[in-house]
């Protein structure tokens, strides 16, 4: 429930920096980077990780630019800089429930295909 609660809040967050972005923005938010890019790409909000960190990344397609060209907007929100930012009390509380937010994620998946493979092998009728 919380991962899509995130992921709502992330794209409420994209859909109002996509009407106001340039192309030489830059963001003051803390943990929060925005970029334009060139031509028209979409990739829905997914967690990557990288050196040990946690990014949540979409790109959106924008509005055509002055000059006509296509872009779009990508935001990444360091995810665990998020963590480190709370309290040193709440750390490991946050911590611990983002791993099982994640572990559930997984299980769900790894569920849905199996459901997904024992369904396209059972016999239609």
């Amino acid at each position: 429930m919380a991962a899509l609660q995130r992921v709502l809040s992330y794209q409420d967050l994209v859909s109002q920096l996509s009407t106001r972005v340039s192309p030489d923005h830059s963001c003051p938010l803390p943990g929060l980077a925005v970029e334009t890019l060139p031509g028209h790409s979409q990739l829905a909000p997914q967690l990557l990780h990288s050196d040990g960190q946690t990014w949540l990344v979409s790109v959106t397609p924008l509005a055509e630019g002055a000059d006509g060209a296509p872009r779009s907007l990508k935001v990444s929100q360091n995810v665990t800089a998020s963590v480190q930012q709370q309290p040193q009390e709440l750390r490991p509380i946050a911590t611990a429930f983002n791993a099982m937010q994640q572990h559930l994620a997984t299980s769900w998946e790894q569920q849905r295909a199996f459901v997904d493979g024992v369904a396209h092998e059972l016999p239609r009728r």
